[in-house]
């Protein structure tokens, strides 16, 4: 941890360090170019400034220069210009070359007369060169664009340390703004649970007495939490007692795996009377369980079927006996491969099926018979 904050100091510190260094050397975007163009010029001052008054020489001498031979030739043309459209034309383009180069040699003579050699301007030019490909060097930048963006990296960085506490003591207030909405939420969903709790176990009770487990009592225990979960700041604990007056248990480890199949079941279709679906599936739900006790799981199932399609998946011929429609599922070995099939009965393989359950291989007349009365029943 000491380690971690170390560097974490270090590298705000470095942060500092480049952003004052890239602040206090004033970076213009295009600056180089500029000043570069400025340098050669300097450099070539003797040079440029001969060839600048040759060429007002060559403009403005009184008798051959080009400013007079091209008047005169302007002249001559303009004479001729009314005899012939060709020659009008031509009047009009030396009109135009000559008004272009008076343009010309007029910036030249300027030029020419306004350049001056200043030893401190080349010595600034030279050494804010300088500076910028130190900098390009020190920071392995290509141009003083990649510079200024390192600048406004290195601010942001900066920012974000140096604001640390503004930013942190502004989080911690939207934190506990939304901590005490989320302990609204949390009171309000808690509220809830307790009613439904109410009315859930007295449903539960009802459906587990039908389900031959009269004595069988279950209670939910509702413990806050310091902290908030997707569902609310409560754990929610299943407890069961067997037999009244005996200590509760949770149910995993107090529960057969009769009673879990059932109260299972209890469970599913209590929450099948607010949560509208379309189908609800139990596989292998009655687990434990026999005699008695399957008509009864057979009963719940029937009349859950009445506002939903029940799929059940069993091995319990009173069970099988009361759906409506039977699908067999079977494995067929093809070779090497095992493939799982499924498919519809008809009205004698129901019962074929029905009595095996009852009775196994081979089928009997009587266990066809009772398999008969089941389906009728």
């Amino acid at each position: 941890m000491l380690a971690e904050q170390q560097q974490a100091k270090e590298a705000a510190a470095y942060n500092r360090f480049v952003l004052d260094e890239l602040t206090a050397a004033n970076l213009t975007e295009g600056e180089q170019e500029e000043l570069e163009e400025a340098l050669e010029k300097l450099s070539h001052f003797e040079e440029i400034s001969q060839h600048l008054y040759d060429a007002v020489e060559v403009a403005e001498a009184e008798e051959t220069g080009l400013r007079a031979m091209l008047y005169r030739f302007k002249n001559d043309l303009e004479k001729i210009a009314a005899f012939s459209s060709d020659y009008k034309d031509m009047a009009g383009r030396i009109q135009n070359l000559y008004l272009e180069f008076i343009d010309l040699a007029d910036e030249v003579l300027n030029e020419s007369e306004n350049m001056a050699f200043d030893p401190s301007e080349m010595e600034r030019v030279s050494s804010r060169l300088g500076l910028l490909f130190d900098l390009q060097k020190k920071y392995k930048a290509v141009s003083v664009k990649e510079l200024i963006e390192l600048k406004e990296d290195m601010s942001r960085k900066v920012e974000m340390v140096e604001n640390a506490s503004e930013q942190i003591e502004e989080k911690q207030k939207q934190v506990k703004k939304a901590k005490v909405k989320l302990q609204e939420v949390a009171e309000k969903i808690r509220k809830n649970r307790k009613k439904a709790i109410a009315v859930f176990i007295e449903k539960l009770h009802r459906l587990l007495g039908q389900l031959e487990m009269k004595n069988t009592v279950i209670k939910i225990d509702l413990t806050p939490l310091d902290e908030f979960r997707k569902n609310g700041s409560d754990t929610i604990a299943f407890l069961i007692s067997s037999n009244a007056g005996k200590t509760f248990e949770t149910v995993k480890k107090a529960a057969s795996g009769g009673e879990m199949s059932r109260l299972m079941l209890a469970v599913k279709t209590i929450l099948s009377e607010y949560t509208r679906l379309p189908s609800i599936i139990f596989d292998e739900i009655d687990t434990g369980v026999s005699g008695e006790v399957s008509n009864r799981i057979a009963d719940v199932m029937q009349q859950m079927s009445k506002n939903m399609q029940v799929i059940t998946i069993t091995h319990l011929p009173q069970i099988a006996a009361r759906g409506k429609q039977h699908y067999k599922v079977f494995k067929e070995v093809d070779g090497q491969n095992i493939r799982s099939q499924i498919r519809l009965l008809n009205d004698s393989e129901r019962i074929g099926e029905i009595a095996e359950m009852l009775g196994g291989r081979p089928v009997t007349e009587s266990a066809l018979a009772h398999a008969k009365q089941l389906l009728t029943h």
